[in-house]
């Protein structure tokens, strides 16, 4: 779609009436360049939306918003045909906005130049009459007072660090006794303890151990017996507690007396009982092999 070429102008109460919503500013401004060329704006919500790429609803609300606040006046004419008018009287009845007014600049301060008397006397009188008309203007709005409130506040903020720091750097830095070096504290180290190195017992240590376990074995020869056999088996398989290489041979020692006495309890439990009737006499007799068949 071609857009139109004409320019827009708003008012600054439209421009800065935080009421509306953006695009109901800008709208504003077509709304406005179209009654300028016929007196009221004809067109329709789909052509405005189609303007900015939205939806007629959405400009339906944008133009709602204007004639909620007063700015625009909607006619309905014969045909359900609509004209917008711009209240032009309520805009020029309407007084800016405190943001839109600039501050009153500061006095012109400054001496004779010394290129010749007619120059400097021009500029005395350029200098005079300024300051007579930043003297007489009128603060227009509270707003503008608070913000040349605010800005000498400021400037004596700016003061008192300049000071404050003029007076730090008069002080003496020389410390009155001197101060401890500085040590370094060790950094952390994170170095993992080394493990001790498996060392294979002899038999007289495995002997030794096994008679101190009296709970376990309280027999020393049973101990001894065990011992020779605990070294035979451990050496025969490279020192091994499964797959994988044995750590502490006391430990094993101790669970090889501990399966001894679970070994021992399991024979006891399953040997044959002996039993006798004397009820019953055997009728068995001796065979005599010297009878022949």
């Amino acid at each position: 779609m071609k857009h139109p070429t004409y320019q827009t102008n708003l008012p600054a109460t439209v421009r800065f009436d935080a009421r509306l919503s953006p695009y109901a500013r800008l709208l504003y401004g077509d709304i406005k360049a179209l009654c300028d060329q016929q007196g009221y704006c004809w067109a329709s919500n789909h052509y405005l939306a189609s303007l900015y790429g939205v939806k007629a609803k959405v400009v339906s609300r944008w133009i709602q918003q204007l004639r909620k606040y007063d700015y625009v006046k909607i006619d309905i004419q014969a045909g359900n045909q609509r004209k917008i008018f711009v209240q032009s009287d309520l805009l020029n009845s309407r007084s800016p906005p405190p943001n839109s007014v600039a501050p009153i600049p500061q006095k012109v301060e400054g001496g004779l130049p010394n290129d010749g008397a007619e120059t400097g006397l021009l500029l005395i009188q350029n200098i005079i009459d300024y300051n007579d008309r930043v003297d007489s203007a009128s603060i227009p709005h509270s707003s503008t007072k608070k913000w040349m409130v605010a800005e000498e506040k400021n400037d004596e903020n700016i003061a008192k660090k300049k000071s404050a720091i003029r007076d730090l750097s008069t002080v003496s830095t020389t410390p009155e006794s001197p101060s401890p070096p500085f040590r370094r504290s060790p950094l952390p180290t994170n170095e993992v303890p080394k493990k001790e190195t498996f060392v294979e017992p002899t038999l007289g240590e495995v002997e030794t151990y096994m008679k101190q376990q009296k709970e376990l074995c309280p027999s020393a020869s049973v101990a001894e017996a065990q011992a020779q056999r605990f070294i035979n088996y451990y050496q025969s398989n490279g020192w091994k507690v499964g797959r994988h290489p044995m750590q502490h041979w006391q430990a094993a020692a101790r669970n090889w007396l501990l399966n001894l006495q679970d070994y021992e309890k399991t024979q006891r439990s399953y040997a044959p009982k002996s039993f006798s009737n004397p009820s019953q006499e055997s009728t068995e007799r001796p065979m005599d092999y010297s009878i022949p068949l």
